[in-house]
């Protein structure tokens, strides 16, 4: 249960939280399963915070520091995430249909299972990140980097990798019905035949 405490200093808004927390530099910020619908939080300091199955619906956590924290079965439709910091962050699960992670840092997150449908992930870092058997929808990801990111049965169908690196990746049993490898860096990924040859007339770069 959230730390209803927590969840009233958040409310109050980035700058409010942010000198709260500075205050308190020994706390385990705990806002899970918490309604943050609509909060503004750019640039909140939320590293290693436990939002899990928090509903942060059309929040705006653009600039956030969420590194370490713990999204997972989270709902985070159309949440913006832009440019927001969350390496090695847990969404597992999580609902983030149309969010907007453009420019966001997801190294080597944990998104295993999550809706990611028509979500916007333009020149987001994703290397070393798990997807596997996400659900990437008709999802923007151009000029996304997703080097070493495990993506083996995810769902691809209608997405837009245009220019986005994918290098060393695993792409094993995806679905990829109408995707867009244009230009997209696939060398060294590893690809059933046929996606591989479906990249390959698309303008994906392979070895």
């Amino acid at each position: 249960m959230a730390n209803p405490d927590h969840v009233n200093h958040l409310k109050k808004g980035a700058i409010h939280w942010n000198q709260w927390r500075k205050k308190h530099p020994g706390i385990s910020p705990n806002f899970n399963g918490a309604d943050c619908r609509g909060c503004r939080l750019q640039g909140a300091q939320l590293r290693q915070s436990d939002l899990h199955d928090n509903d942060l619906l059309h929040a705006d956590l653009s600039h956030a520091d969420l590194s370490h924290a713990d999204l997972s079965h989270a709902s985070l439709r159309k949440t913006d995430f832009s440019n927001a910091y969350l390496p090695a962050a847990k969404l597992m699960g999580t609902d983030a249909r149309a969010a907007n992670f453009s420019q966001a840092n997801l190294a080597g997150a944990d998104l295993t299972y999550a809706n990611l449908g028509t979500a916007k992930l333009i020149e987001t870092d994703l290397s070393r990140a798990n997807l596997i058997k996400a659900d990437l929808t008709q999802a923007t990801l151009k000029h996304a980097n997703l080097q070493t990111a495990d993506l083996s049965g995810a769902n691809l169908n209608g997405t837009d990798m245009s220019q986005a690196s994918l290098q060393n990746a695993d792409l094993r049993g995806v679905s990829f019905v109408d995707a867009i490898f244009k230009e997209a860096n696939l060398n060294g990924a590893q690809l059933d035949v046929n996606c591989r040859q479906y990249a390959q007339s698309g303008g994906g770069i392979l070895d």
